[in-house]
């Protein structure tokens, strides 16, 4: 009986306030995963400018496209969350970009000639680079930015809509372009 009221004081033990930090907290790197699948699915599913072939323009466009899923996502996580959403892009950003050149070269596994190399110098560190660059530039204005309450469920509900559809728009505008892109 006495347990009741304290706990009604506290107000720690309704549901919501215990299931919503765990979500929140959690939001971000799903959130990372989605928008990787939808660059991966994007990638794959649209005819590539570059042949076959031509393994260049092919690792060229995979490395964009990584690149482009961890930009925008870092982007939309400042467009709706202000200054509040620096805190999940640096981690966020490059876990899209990561799990996007992962599943690219895992499915081109067998046509490399070495396979882990190609991983690690090629996809992993060029599109890293240029994330660390796209990072920076965003940091710098967004630092001015006010922080936008993040914990609101219209934000929590948009931040991982709109990054799976403006991922998979931006890299079906990307394999569209890839010719201008690719410097042939």
């Amino acid at each position: 009986m006495l347990a009741q009221p304290f706990c009604a004081v506290r107000d720690s033990h309704r549901p919501e306030h215990r299931l919503r930090p765990r979500l929140h907290r959690w939001l971000p790197a799903l959130t990372a995963v989605g928008a990787a699948g939808a660059a991966v699915a994007a990638r794959l599913a649209y005819r590539s400018s570059a042949t076959a072939g031509d393994w260049t323009g092919t690792w060229r466009l995979d490395v964009l496209t990584a690149l482009c899923a961890g930009a925008v996502w870092a982007v939309m996580l400042v467009v709706l969350r202000g200054s509040g959403g620096l805190g999940h892009a640096p981690y966020a950003a490059p876990l899209t970009t990561v799990a996007t050149v992962t599943v690219l070269w895992a499915t081109r596994f067998g046509s490399w000639k070495h396979p882990f190399e190609a991983w690690g110098s090629v996809l992993v560190t060029s599109s890293l680079a240029g994330l660390a660059v796209v990072l920076l530039v965003l940091a710098v204005p967004a630092g001015f930015l006010p922080a936008w309450d993040s914990r609101r469920g219209a934000v929590q509900i948009a931040v991982p809509s709109l990054a799976v559809i403006v991922t998979a728009a931006a890299v079906l505008a990307l394999q569209h372009s890839g010719d201008a892109l690719l410097l042939r």
